[in-house]
């Protein structure tokens, strides 16, 4: 017999003490599509109000939802996912998979009437299944009611002998049984890897998800919220997305507010009472389960009765995209902030000019590129000012991975990163470099993101990753100092640097070699990488006197070279910028000419010099390509010339 509603109400107690010990982690995202309504992300506690309330306030329109769409979801809280499964179910709503559901999101999965994968990104979908975990410990109290609840959506057509292998025979909370999609796996579709290592991996030949019930229908099943963007475009191109998100979680945050103070009126509180009740019974789906509460016309009503479905604008429900996708050479350019489940560079740009990206993943792939300055990262919930009621709960500094195949460029300023920057094989972090040296020309700053921890990111190297540089001609004198990176770099960091167009040249960083900006030029770098930061210093290029010497004329006019560049002498600024790009073999040939030999003063020595490097000046023009330095220097070429 079902507990009255006085002794559920008071139940709903015992759950705020085990809420609030609970860790932060990231926020699930929400957005709709007409009749979909998509979640993304780390599932919480606020999950158990967002989706029910979303529901409902779209059947409160006339617009009622058919299916639910999950992308790219790690799971998280096991009441929440036990409570959406029984949501989803009792609603007769269909599931989607998108990407990756792993965990309390594949529970929430197994709700749907009818199952599907998507088949829309760049990543096999799959669905991910293993017994609960607490406190970096798996627990295997809950997994009898798991497995009923798994059992039962999925009409017992699930392989007991693999749901016993995730149920009881995981020994690390990393540890998974995946079931992926076989028209997109090479090799055998369903493994188990009992700890997360891949020691001890195996596989099920003969085994897929559709045999085992856990998808209905083969084939895909279009999310339709990909927002291809096949020409230029500027500003936030999906405005929806993080109005979606916010309002929703004010009006969470409202309810969570009120178990604090009056949680009789609260949905979170009878919830969690139901749940509090439905634990001590068959559990599972079964007769006093969470699905058969949800299901009874008594609990329904009250449950509705406890959303406040005038408190959430109208505008929660305004279409948008989850996946943007820039493809066909095109650039958008924004110095606003976009939101969205998944950011895919195909074949094209995203130029940030002080904007920022709000998505769990951004992916440049090989023809693509990222560049600019601005913010990326994904969205995260504070679990602590949830359950105090202090508000907000919304964190727009969460967990993020930005994945590069192609380009990733800072420029005007810091490129500021939450989570992972992974360079992937062939991936290349290009910067440019100038005579101006410092930060302002664009570094990663890779910075910290939202847990209860507030850990630091990391850029992470994988081989065959390459730091490509484009040195522009200029005078650098030898305290330049350029940075790169600032924050943690793992694997190793970079093992060679490359010349921006110039496939046939490599400075191995591992083996300490110098930079040269040109062939053999006098110019050359030292790449400076620690596990804490990258950056570049200038080698000193005139005290190279062999270079300028002989027998006759001695060091004099190397060691005047040296002098100027020393005192950083603005008249030969431009001159000794442009040396530094000569080539060292060219120097040394024509020395005779360089040093001024027969002069009879280092005075005429230096105008010699002017008169005699034609050439230098030549190739000093076209790098500069726009006249304004290059001219002048030509000019003070020609009058020295006309002096002599």
């Amino acid at each position: 017999m079902k507990h009255s509603k006085l002794s559920l109400a008071l139940a709903g107690l015992i759950g705020m003490g085990a809420l609030a010990a609970a860790d932060d982690v990231m926020a699930m995202s929400y957005h709709v599509q007409g009749d979909r309504i998509f979640l993304s992300g780390g599932v919480t506690y606020a999950d158990v109000v967002s989706l029910p309330a979303l529901l409902a306030k779209a059947q409160a329109e006339g617009r009622p939802i058919r299916e639910v769409v999950l992308r790219t979801s790690n799971g998280g809280a096991l009441i929440a996912g036990e409570w959406l499964q029984g949501i989803i179910r009792t609603s007769g709503l269909n599931t989607i998979v998108s990407g990756h559901c792993i965990s309390s999101c594949s529970i929430m999965q197994s709700g749907g009437v009818e199952r599907y994968l998507a088949g829309d990104l760049p990543i096999v979908d799959s669905v991910q299944i293993h017994a609960a975990s607490n406190s970096g410990k798996v627990i295997y109290t809950p997994s009898p009611r798991m497995t009923q609840i798994y059992t039962g959506n999925y009409g017992g057509g699930m392989d007991a002998g693999l749901l016993h292998k995730a149920m009881y025979e995981v020994v690390q909370p990393n540890g998974l049984l995946v079931f992926r999609d076989p028209a997109r796996t090479t090799g055998t579709s369903v493994t188990f890897d009992p700890d997360g290592s891949g020691s001890k991996l195996e596989s099920f030949p003969g085994q897929d998800i559709y045999s085992n019930r856990i998808i209905t229908a083969k084939g895909y099943r279009d999310p339709g919220d990909t927002l291809n963007v096949s020409a230029n475009v500027s500003g936030d191109i999906n405005p929806g997305y993080l109005r979606t998100g916010r309002q929703l979680q004010t009006f969470v945050d409202d309810d969570f507010a009120r178990w604090n103070t009056n949680w009789q009126s609260s949905y979170i509180n009878l919830a969690q009472s139901i749940y509090n009740a439905s634990s001590n019974g068959p559990q599972g789906i079964g007769a006093n389960s969470v699905q058969d509460y949800q299901n009874d016309p008594m609990y329904k009503a009250l449950l509705l009765s406890k959303l406040r479905l005038a408190d959430l604008d109208v505008s929660t429900l305004d279409n948008s995209m989850g996946v943007i996708r820039v493809t066909n050479g095109a650039t958008w350019r924004t110095a606003a902030t976009t939101g969205a489940d998944f950011m895919l560079v195909d074949n094209g740009t995203i130029a940030l000019e002080g904007g920022a990206l709000r998505a769990s993943e951004v992916r440049v792939m090989g023809a693509g590129m990222l560049v600019g300055h601005g913010d990326v990262a994904g969205t995260a919930m504070d679990l602590s000012a949830l359950a105090s009621g202090t508000r907000p709960s919304w964190r727009e500094d969460g967990f993020n991975r930005l994945r590069v195949y192609g380009t990733l460029m800072p420029r005007g300023g810091d490129l500021v990163t939450h989570g992972y920057v992974n360079i992937m094989p062939g991936g290349k972090v290009l910067f440019d470099v100038t005579e101006n040296g410092g930060a302002g020309s664009g570094r990663i700053r890779v910075g910290s993101f939202f847990d209860s921890q507030q850990t630091e990111g990391a850029l992470v190297i994988s081989k065959g990753a390459f730091l490509e540089l484009n040195v522009a001609q200029g005078y650098y004198g030898q305290d330049f100092r350029r940075d790169l990176v600032q924050g943690p770099i793992y694997q190793g960091g970079f093992e060679e640097a490359v010349r921006l167009g110039d496939t046939g040249y490599t400075a191995s960083i591992t083996a300490g070699d110098v930079f040269r900006p040109r062939h053999n030029s006098l110019l050359s770098f030292n790449v400076k990488q620690t596990a804490d930061g990258l950056w570049l210093t200038a080698n000193p290029g005139f005290d190279q006197l062999g270079l300028f010497t002989n027998g006759t004329s001695g060091d004099g006019l190397g060691r005047a070279l040296a002098t100027a560049s020393d005192r950083k002498d603005t008249g030969l600024k431009s001159l000794l910028g442009a040396l530094q790009f000569a080539d060292r073999d060219v120097i040394a040939q024509q020395s005779g000419a360089l040093r001024g030999d027969a002069h009879a003063s280092l005075r005429l020595a230096d105008n010699a010099l002017v008169g005699s490097i034609g050439n230098v000046v030549q190739q000093h023009q076209t790098a500069m390509r726009s006249g304004g330095d290059a001219d002048g220097l030509a000019s003070q070429a020609a009058q020295s010339a006309s002096a002599q």
